[in-house]
């Protein structure tokens, strides 16, 4: 066995675990509800009024995390024979990934020298989205207030009953909230399982296996969901060699959230609203380097 030092870092810099993938293209300063329909990747979705959402960088998510890992094979909620765990809280850790929280962890890990090629995360399924986005002309929002400036209020889609928007527009940015999101795998047909759940941000394609699991780590049914287990991939397998002396491990959420434009979020969207109603979490790409 390897001793190592390890270092958690969170830095804003893409995709792990998505309750929806409708985005294929980036928000611009012109985006509108026409730029991202019928494109690439969302264009299934076009027929369940999910169309025209585009990927974005958040200002601040908010995760909680449980248990974090690196493995020689991917791996499951119930097979983690290729897996060490790395960090484990029962009760959670939330962080604010747009600020360089870290996670505590002991001096020490102990890794078996070899080539780890996944990594896996257990994360709470209920996030917490700041996001801003300025626009080159005015937008308007579901209660008639204008601005170039699009945020995130408050709302959440969870909200009863459901809102119309979760996001407002004015002047500025400075009014913009945590709105809160309850994360499932399945859109409109639940599902506890998504296999080779794959896609391309910020140059790299991201693979992983998704699962909707209960409190005790069994997996979930409609209704009784408490996390979601990530089996990702890694873009660059991490080698443990008698030379390593620490590994540095990061969560990036670059392009991290979509944002939709003239959305149905179940009472209509508002007459003459030109600015985007949803904010969706997207994901968290784990860099992993050993030094």
């Amino acid at each position: 066995m390897k001793t190592l030092n390890t270092f958690f870092l969170i830095m804003v810099a893409v995709c792990f675990l998505s309750s929806k993938s409708y985005a294929s293209t980036a928000c611009a300063a012109t985006s509108t509800a026409a730029s991202h329909q019928g494109l690439a990747g969302s264009a299934n979705y076009a027929t369940n009024g999910d169309d025209g959402y585009c990927f974005h960088t958040p200002t601040s998510m908010k995760v909680t995390v449980y248990e974090f890992g690196l493995c020689t094979a991917a791996s499951s909620p119930t097979s983690k024979t290729a897996c060490t765990t790395i960090f484990n809280n029962t009760s959670g850790k939330t962080l604010d990934l747009g600020v360089g929280s870290s996670l505590p962890l002991s001096d020490s890990v102990s890794l078996t020298e070899g080539t780890y090629t996944h990594a896996y995360v257990v994360l709470s399924n209920v996030t917490s989205i700041k996001s801003v986005i300025q626009f080159s002309t005015a937008r308007v929002d579901d209660t008639n207030n204008s601005g170039t400036y699009c945020y995130t209020d408050g709302r959440s889609v969870n909200d009863t009953p459901t809102p119309k928007s979760v996001m407002s527009c004015g002047s500025n940015g400075s009014n913009a909230a945590y709105a809160v999101e309850t994360i499932g795998l399945g859109g409109n047909t639940y599902s506890n399982t998504y296999i080779n759940y794959t896609v391309s941000m910020g140059g790299a394609n991201i693979v992983s296996n998704l699962y909707a699991i209960t409190s005790s780590g069994a997996l979930s049914s409609a209704g009784n969901d408490f996390a979601l287990y990530g089996s990702q991939q890694l873009a660059s397998a991490v080698n443990i060699t008698p030379d390593t002396k620490g590994l540095d491990i990061a969560f990036s959420i670059t392009d991290g959230v979509t944002l939709g434009f003239g959305i149905n979020l179940g009472n209509g969207v508002a007459v003459g609203q030109t600015g985007p109603n949803d904010a969706v979490f997207e994901g968290l790409r784990f860099k992993i380097t050993a030094r």
